[in-house]
């Protein structure tokens, strides 16, 4: 959580840093509208497809989701916004009875994210988020079903690929990793030893992010 609330204050600080500096010495993006003011066609929204998955002697998983976003551009290379997320997991692994474990869960949650493009088409992204999962588990061995509710921050920092041109429309892929330590995170994995037992650590799922971004248009002039 402490780590959570650092980055969203991180955020916030640069917001305001560079809200200040569009005051102070505006960059111009668009030739529409004087520098300095708020610009329409600097705001985008967008979405993606997120798809994890991983596999070993032990068992696999697989995840699922969608996430939808709101941002804007600062300048040429920082963007900055809102995203949520709405994803599904499915975890299969062998249990202490001779059987497989079945995990199905189901998270919802929101955060905020940074896109820094060092060069024209590549970016490096840092999403902190908070998530509420909702987790199912199923043994083969006894037909025990167990229910839980859980609540956890995630810290994703990754790197990206797309097409960017501020005031028209784009594209992204991403490969993004939790490097938070919460073990409930629904971006992590508790990891087995050589017997397939829990050893008590956890291990960041890779995962992959599709999407696109649509500009919106400045206000046509009367």
């Amino acid at each position: 959580m402490k780590q959570l609330l650092l980055s969203v204050l991180f955020v916030s600080s640069a917001f305001v840093a560079f809200s200040q500096e569009e005051d102070e010495k505006p960059k111009r993006l668009s030739k529409e509208e004087e520098p300095g003011h708020f610009k329409r066609e600097n705001v985008f929204v967008g979405g993606g497809v997120g798809l994890g998955f991983s596999s070993s002697s032990f068992g696999s998983n697989f995840n699922l989701g969608i996430t939808p976003e709101l941002g804007y551009s600062f300048t040429q290379w920082l963007d900055m916004g809102v995203s949520l997320n709405l994803n599904y997991y499915s975890y299969n692994y062998a249990d202490f009875g001779g059987g497989t474990t079945k995990q199905r869960s189901f998270n919802y949650g929101g955060g905020v994210f940074l896109r820094a493009y060092p060069l024209q088409e590549f970016f490096v992204q840092v999403q902190p988020e908070y998530n509420f999962i909702s987790t199912k588990l199923t043994s083969t061995s006894n037909n025990a079903v167990l229910r839980l509710t859980q609540k956890a921050p995630s810290f994703l920092v990754g790197i990206g690929y797309g097409r960017r041109i501020v005031g028209q429309s784009g594209f992204y892929t991403t490969i993004l990793l939790d490097l938070g330590q919460n073990p409930s995170s629904p971006y992590r994995q508790i990891s087995l030893d050589a017997f397939g037992n829990p050893t008590g650590t956890t291990y960041a799922i890779p995962v992959i992010r599709a999407g696109f971004t649509y500009y919106l248009r400045p206000k046509k002039q009367k």
